[in-house]
């Protein structure tokens, strides 16, 4: 299946949705809500860990790449979603507990919407361009920011605009810089990704 070091997101999909788990008729959110009482608060984030690491790695390739890890078990478009909406909304679902906030849900959107982009954003340039370069130079951990976006985007496939504006918007406001959510994020990536 999956590497040696997916095993607590390996046993999750293989207990919980596997054939045997008398559980194939619930609703996801039911699923998950399942394992979350059956399992330790630790699980909970080193399963989002995982799924994290497993995103990042496999960001060219997620949908093949789970298809092959996984397909035997789940299948993501029986429940009407790609791997990524699937993968994201598990690890939503597993932090979901009002106790965690956004940016510790995404740390890197955190950091760079709330101080590369806040108020003091021309400490770090007068452009987007400026402000992702000093925020790359500065941050090593600036390789998992495109990761979080998707994953946030997955989240909120039908109000990326209120969910960032919810969650970020106290920070960062992006159509004051000309952009949508959406355009922003893209443009976030192509730059990071350059």
């Amino acid at each position: 299946m999956s590497s040696d070091h997916d095993w607590v997101l390996e046993n999750f999909l293989e207990a919980y949705w596997g054939r045997e788990s008398g559980l194939i008729e619930k609703s996801l959110p039911q699923i998950v809500s399942c394992y979350r009482r059956e399992s330790r608060r630790d699980q909970h984030r080193e399963m989002a860990r995982e799924i994290d690491a497993y995103m990042e790695q496999h960001r060219a390739d997620l949908e093949p790449a789970f298809k092959r890890d996984f397909g035997p078990v789940v299948d993501p478009a029986s429940w009407g979603c790609t791997a990524v909406a699937f993968l994201a909304d598990i690890r939503r679902l597993l932090i979901e507990d009002g106790e965690t906030m956004p940016a510790e849900r995404y740390p890197q959107m955190g950091l760079i919407f709330g101080v590369y982009f806040g108020q003091d954003f021309d400490l770090f340039g007068n452009t987007v361009q400026e402000v992702v370069s000093s925020y790359r130079n500065d941050c090593p951990e600036y390789r998992n920011l495109p990761v979080e976006l998707d994953s946030f985007t997955a989240e909120h496939p039908h109000d990326l605009d209120a969910g960032f504006e919810r969650d970020f918007g106290s920070d960062f406001d992006p159509e004051l810089w000309g952009y949508t959510t959406a355009s922003f994020f893209n443009e976030l990536k192509r730059l990071l990704l350059d």
